[in-house]
């Protein structure tokens, strides 16, 4: 509410977060908070993530899968066929959604089950450009220059697994908290698009591989260890502000959305069950990859 012009609220916490954020100057410049895009700097992004998807396609088919590539297939040519699925070594639930989704579209083959990965790396490229303002116009386009031409990205891209899927849900995940954590007033705290992206991004992390966990250890440790200092950065306490202020009415909604999105790439849709199982079987195989190697003899 508003008492003589000035906006109070009945929560001390919360008024002790807006008295922090107004003095350590949460509200970022009148010329930061409007960066139009340019239409040469979104030219050169087009041009960025074209120039990627040719690196990506070109000859993606030509050579026969590698063992690994062949099992990861083939659990989405059983889930494709109407006969059941035949439980191998473990696999991407996500990846094997996407195979599945192309070959539906274009029909099985040796470039369809690689068409969902090099599909993710084309549509990481563009993700920098939500980081323009911490990174800058310059620092963005570089930054996508190099997810598009980086000789390591475009190996992850053209190969048939879950660490190109990691990637990217990771990518996502930081741009949509990003952009959420941005220094804003109370009356204009976004949630929409931002957190549907932080939700693709988290879906998406979950079905992927079991690499996803270092990344999770690493992010929630760090975060959790800036959250707890008085000293937060007035990013954070623009977080702190959104938990407070929208966190009891949204919660429960991107919760159950999060919810869905998962349950729907782990399965493919609901055609593959057996996919829940392996996004919960993740964790596992994240720890016993810790064990080391017995000697040999």
């Amino acid at each position: 509410m508003k008492r003589n012009g000035a906006t109070t609220t009945e929560d001390p916490k919360l008024a002790d977060l807006i008295a922090e954020s107004n003095e350590e100057g949460t509200q970022p410049p009148a010329r930061q908070q409007q960066l139009p895009p340019r239409t040469n700097e979104l030219l050169i992004l087009l041009g960025l993530t074209l120039g990627g998807l040719v690196l990506r396609l070109a000859g993606l088919g030509q050579a026969p899968l590698s063992d690994a590539e062949a099992s990861q297939a083939l659990v989405a040519w059983h889930v494709y066929q109407p006969h059941g699925l035949v439980v191998g070594s473990p696999y991407s639930p996500v990846m094997t959604s996407l195979n599945v989704l192309m070959f539906w579209l274009i029909g099985a083959s040796d470039f369809a089950a690689r068409f969902g990965p090099a599909l993710l790396g084309t549509l990481l490229i563009p993700l920098p450009y939500g980081l323009r303002r911490s990174l800058g116009k310059s620092g963005s386009i570089a930054a996508s220059a190099l997810l598009a031409f980086s000789p390591l990205f475009l190996f992850f891209s053209r190969i048939v697994n879950g660490e190109i899927a990691t990637i990217f849900g990771s990518l996502t995940l930081l741009v949509g908290i990003s952009n959420l954590a941005r220094p804003i007033g109370l009356g204009r705290i976004r949630s929409g698009g931002w957190s549907a992206l932080t939700a693709l991004g988290a879906a998406v992390l979950l079905t992927a591989s079991p690499a996803t966990y270092s990344i999770v250890v690493i992010g929630v440790g760090g975060l959790l260890l800036v959250l707890t200092r008085k000293d937060a950065p007035s990013p954070l306490i623009s977080i702190r502000q959104l938990l407070l202020v929208k966190g009891r009415s949204k919660a429960i909604d991107w919760t159950i959305i999060l919810f869905v999105l998962v349950v729907l790439l782990a399965t493919a849709g609901l055609f593959n069950y057996a996919g829940l199982s392996e996004s919960a079987d993740m964790v596992g195989s994240w720890i016993r990859g810790f064990r080391f190697a017995e000697p040999a003899g």
